[in-house]
């Protein structure tokens, strides 16, 4: 479990390095990816796991 968790920290820390690379090297694409894509797609996320989990509930209890 110890070598399974230092590979994620490795993981995770290869991932900080060239995300922060990346960002360094395109100033404005980054912010604009940070600020407004990111949220943009955490939000479609989200909405697309309650309709998964809403429409058939409501299919089931004869709500729609």
């Amino acid at each position: 479990m110890a070598s399974f968790m230092k590979s994620i920290r490795r993981l995770e820390a290869k991932f900080d390095r060239k995300a922060e690379r990346f960002v360094f090297h395109h100033p404005y694409f980054g912010f604009f990816a940070m600020f407004l894509i990111m949220p943009i797609l955490i939000l479609a996320t989200v909405a697309a796991i309650t309709m998964l989990i809403a429409l058939p509930t409501a299919f089931l209890f004869g709500w729609m």
